[in-house]
């Protein structure tokens, strides 16, 4: 008999377990893995617990790293595209479409620069396959909502968006993406 868990229920205790020839399988399909995983970790059956909290406590570690350095990248990335688009009707447009950037990265992006430039607005957009991730964002001293501007553009395509006054996303059909640019840059631009 190999109990494989316990799990409290609303009256008692369930418990799972496996007998007979189903129970020695079990058993050696336990065994199996766990030498295999204290094989990839190179340390000894006992030792893969410690091992486990190591790695994972690396994994945070470096996953505040990562976010920091994106942060910094998203940050001198802003400043770049401020020097690069000039201010034209006393707005900087800055439009940019992205291959290789997540969703995260636009985010994070529009962030940076929005809170560094003045009159400021960010259309960034990223094609994935038949899809498009749009950003919209703006900086705080100019007068319109993000979110209720890609709604409206939406509209007359059946199609939904949400956000902020200062930051909006959403995933269209990389189609429109053409005509929801004209339309946001006709209002909001000119």
């Amino acid at each position: 008999l190999l109990i494989r868990g316990t799990e409290k229920v609303s009256r008692g205790l369930r418990i799972s377990y496996v007998a007979g020839l189903r129970a020695v399988r079990a058993a050696r399909l336990d065994a199996s893995i766990l030498h295999q995983a204290a094989a990839q970790l190179t340390v000894g059956a006992g030792d893969l617990p410690e091992a486990i909290r190591r790695l994972q406590a690396d994994a945070k570690s470096s996953a505040r790293e990562n976010q920091k350095l994106r942060e910094e990248v998203a940050h001198y990335h802003a400043a770049r595209l401020i020097v690069e688009v000039p201010y034209q009707n006393g707005i900087r447009w800055v439009d940019r479409s992205f291959d290789d950037r997540d969703p995260g990265y636009l985010r994070q992006l529009a962030s940076s620069l929005i809170s560094i430039a003045p009159h400021t607005v960010a259309f960034f957009s990223c094609p994935e396959g038949d899809s498009a991730r749009v950003t919209f964002a703006r900086s705080g001293d100019l007068d319109f909502h993000c979110g209720h501007a890609l709604r409206d553009a939406l509209a007359p395509h059946n199609l939904r968006a949400g956000g902020s006054p200062d930051m909006a996303q959403t995933l269209i059909p990389a189609n429109l993406l053409d005509n929801l640019r004209t339309t946001l840059t006709t209002q909001y631009h000119q």
